[in-house]
């Protein structure tokens, strides 16, 4: 897994859409649910020093945070303004890749977060990607929180 994180996800991305092209229900349930709980349960190698790190629940809010604000920002235009926009904001989003790969650099993300984004990056070419991109993200931080919160409770149980 490290060999293969040092040389990045390359094209693998998500299939977003069915042979009919229609989103994939499955992957605000099943898949939302094993990324998120993977983002609680599995740790990565630290890339610095010794031991393991695991991505906080304030670490993943921020760059969740920063996909909704990007939605925001192109919900407030129509039609083609809408369409225009969006080409011109591409490369801002697809920035998040970097931004998650210095995480991953300073020890602060894992590579399971790291995979997601840049598969979902890697994903996104139109405006209606994003869309999907974003209730994805939006799914699997609602399962990353709920596993989160369980987690934090069994311990507090033993």
């Amino acid at each position: 897994m490290d060999q293969q994180r040092a040389q990045g996800t390359g094209g693998r991305s998500f299939d977003y859409y069915d042979g009919e092209g229609k989103v994939r229900a499955e992957l605000f349930s099943a898949v939302a649910e094993r990324i998120g709980r993977e983002l609680v349960e599995k740790k990565s190698r630290k890339l610095k020093g010794r031991g393991e790190v695991e991505i906080s629940p304030t670490q993943l809010r921020r760059f969740f945070d920063d996909v909704k604000a990007m939605e925001r920002y192109l919900a407030q235009f129509q039609g083609k303004d809408r369409e225009n926009v969006f080409r011109k904001k591409l490369p801002e989003i697809l920035m998040l890749k970097a931004k998650v790969s210095y995480a991953r650099g300073r020890d602060t993300v894992t590579d399971v977060f790291q995979d997601f984004v840049e598969r979902n990056m890697n994903t996104i070419k139109t405006i209606n990607d994003f869309e999907v991109f974003c209730k994805f993200f939006e799914a699997v931080y609602g399962f990353f929180y709920y596993y989160n919160v369980q987690g934090a409770a069994s311990q507090r149980r033993n």
